[in-house]
């Protein structure tokens, strides 16, 4: 498991430097959507029944994304 945590470490400090060359409107734009996108959802989800499904949604596809990097990890792929 070892080699799996370095491989995603590599992963992000890759996508950070992705991330990092992108003009800063961008960069905002993207800390904007995950403010608004999660945090309204949080928030929101104790009042409305469409930010508790906006808010496991973003939880399933986390964990469903988090899952497909260890099956490829184990995989070899």
């Amino acid at each position: 498991m070892d080699g799996f945590m370095e491989a995603l470490q590599a992963a992000q400090a890759s996508q950070d430097a992705y991330v990092a060359a992108l003009p800063m409107w961008v960069q905002y734009w993207m800390m904007w959507l995950t403010l608004v996108l999660g945090l309204g959802a949080l928030v929101f989800s104790f009042v409305r029944a469409e930010a508790r499904w906006l808010l496991l949604a973003t939880m399933i596809v986390s964990l469903v994304f988090d899952a497909k990097d260890v099956v490829e990890y184990l995989m070899g792929v």
